[in-house]
């Protein structure tokens, strides 16, 4: 072998050879006897080394299968030592595939790797031998003598059947089986509105539904119900004045026609021929009429939105109302604007707007807030305040009066109605 190192480590020899007979196959050990003679430069190396030996399934590269490291002392360049001392060579390793070693001396890695050959598979003997006891089964198909189970039984007793038609009623201590007469031997008998089809009984249904479930005998269907009688309709101009006790209805000449009374329309309404209709004025669409005690909640002028108002109950007096406007002018015609265009408003303080951010409780709207809109709180004889971002309450920048800002909120206060 050759060192992969700069230092060359001239020719060793090795050897592999099981070291325990097949014979006794159960007691075969899960290691391989390895000797080798390494030299250094032609000199026999003496002395303690450190080996790391590896198995591959390939000449180069590869999968390691099986690695484990020894110290062993080499005698005029002579080292024995046992493969798998440290880690078994298991089954699983050693399963008939081509192995090659793999040796490092004192961390420098030797080639080429050698192959093992078919004697190091006697390791595997403890399978074959077993295996060839038991026909087609493998090993792990077969209990040992003393096995367990996960459970609890009982002993098989000497009765495990009971006579005639006397029941099994339970078990003795050996596992015997306890026979009773059986006292539940009831014969059943269908009555009316009952069937017994085997051991399965059923109510019998008859009439209309599909409900599988049974009605109480004083139920109800939340109306009054009339035989059907042989009259059901009226001839000629004739009207039904009522029922006969079958079911027939009964009729008459139609003596409530009203030829004689004069309808006028009162306050509030109109008549048209027969046709009465409620007055209806100001504003809206609907076609219906408020009841007299009706409430809107709060009131704010159109485009405003409402919000509660500070110091009284959500059913209080007064209310917020703000209304966000995106234009581009200077602080003193957003004031102008809100006053005269938008219902006499005002700019909105940044303790208003802060209001119109509460989160939403009932009847409350809350207001979203825009970035760069004018509000109504001077910061410094020469400069005001504006919005200073779109998420949270952000009211700390400032701005001269005179430039323009994108837009401007107006606030104005609307009522409670009931």
């Amino acid at each position: 072998m050759k060192s992969t190192k700069g230092t060359t480590m001239k020719t060793i020899a090795l050897a592999v050879a099981v070291i325990a007979s097949t014979a006794l196959a159960q007691n075969v050990p899960q290691q391989v006897s390895l000797t080798a003679r390494l030299s250094n430069a032609g000199a026999p190396l003496t002395g303690s080394h450190t080996l790391l030996l590896k198995l591959f399934d390939t000449p180069t590269g590869g999968a390691e299968m099986w690695s484990e490291s020894a110290l062993a002392t080499a005698d005029n360049g002579l080292v024995a030592l046992n493969l798998g001392a440290q880690s078994p060579l298991t089954p699983a390793i050693l399963d008939g595939r081509a192995l090659f070693v793999e040796v490092s001396v004192d961390g420098q890695v030797l080639a080429p790797r050698l192959p093992v050959v078919s004697v190091p598979y006697a390791v595997r003997s403890s399978i074959s031998a077993s295996a060839a006891t038991l026909g087609n089964l493998a090993p792990g198909d077969v209990a040992l003598s003393t096995h367990t189970h996960a459970g609890t039984y009982l002993p098989v007793g000497p009765v495990l059947t009971c006579m005639g038609t006397d029941k099994v009623v339970g078990l003795n201590a050996n596992g015997s089986v306890i026979c009773a007469v059986d006292a539940g031997g009831t014969t059943y008998t269908a009555g009316s509105g009952i069937n017994i089809n085997g051991s399965s009984i059923a109510v019998a249904y008859a009439g209309s539904g599909t409900a599988l479930t049974s009605a109480r005998s004083d139920h109800n269907h939340g109306g009054t119900y009339l035989p059907l009688g042989a009259v059901q309709t009226c001839g000629g101009t004739q009207k039904m004045t009522g029922y006969n006790t079958n079911g027939s209805v009964l009729c008459a000449p139609d003596i409530d026609t009203d030829t004689n009374t004069t309808y006028g329309a009162g306050t509030g309404l109109s008549l048209s021929g027969t046709t009465f209709n409620v007055q209806l004025a100001g504003s809206g669409s609907s076609s219906t009429v408020a009841r007299s005690d009706h409430g809107h909640g709060y009131l704010c002028p159109s485009g405003y939105l409402s919000h509660w108002f500070p110091g009284g109950s959500p059913e209080g007096t007064k209310v917020l109302c703000t209304r966000a406007v995106t234009s581009s002018v200077t602080w003193p015609a957003a004031v102008r604007a809100c006053a005269t265009t938008y219902g006499s408003g005002r700019l909105c303080t940044i303790q208003e707007l802060t209001i119109a951010r509460m989160p939403t409780i009932p009847s409350h709207t809350q207001e979203t807030l825009n970035s760069g809109y004018w509000l109504a709180d001077r910061l410094a004889d020469d400069s005001v305040a504006v919005t200073n971002g779109t998420s949270g309450d952000n009211f700390d920048a400032q701005q001269d009066p005179l430039t323009t800002a994108t837009g401007y909120y107006c606030c104005t206060d609307g009522n409670f109605f009931r």
